[in-house]
């Protein structure tokens, strides 16, 4: 069966599809955080001590190198989403979930380990459920469902 379109009209629109995704995120972005890499910085250390008591070792000493990633997202707020109630009680409101629309690479970041939360807008989500492929033409986009984190 033939395609409607030539390969490379497939792939004129697929870069017209990609550059509006990049103008509908407007400049924003997703930072994913990762769990931490633990490196050992020193190793335990044996000491001279009292004859009789075994030799004690010092405990090691870690290092933890934090992992980001920043990638461009198109965040959805749902329309009847609101920051707050009123000043006392702070609770979030909505029939809809937020969610954030990304690209492969973002989707492939967030799956590769394990992700402690995404900050987007100043404020911090988690993830909730799995991503949702949408699929246009060559290009693959991927739905989040997130909920704010207090």
């Amino acid at each position: 069966m033939q395609n409607l379109l030539t390969s490379s009209q497939l792939a004129i629109l697929s870069g017209d599809f990609d550059t509006v995704f990049t103008t509908m995120c407007r400049g924003k972005t997703v930072t994913v955080v990762k769990e931490p890499l633990k490196t050992t910085v020193s190793s335990p250390i044996t000491q001279n001590n009292v004859f009789g008591f075994g030799e004690m070792q010092a405990n090691s000493v870690y290092d933890y190198t934090p992992v980001t990633g920043v990638f461009p997202a198109f965040i959805i707020y749902p329309r009847d989403y609101q920051t707050s109630l009123n000043s006392e009680i702070d609770i979030r409101v909505g029939s809809e979930p937020i969610k954030i629309k990304v690209q492969q690479d973002c989707r492939d970041f967030i799956y590769n380990g394990r992700t402690l939360h995404l900050i987007a807008d100043n404020k911090t989500f988690y993830l909730d459920g799995e991503a949702r492929l949408q699929l246009f033409l060559n290009g693959n986009y991927y739905f989040f469902n997130l909920k704010e984190t207090k």
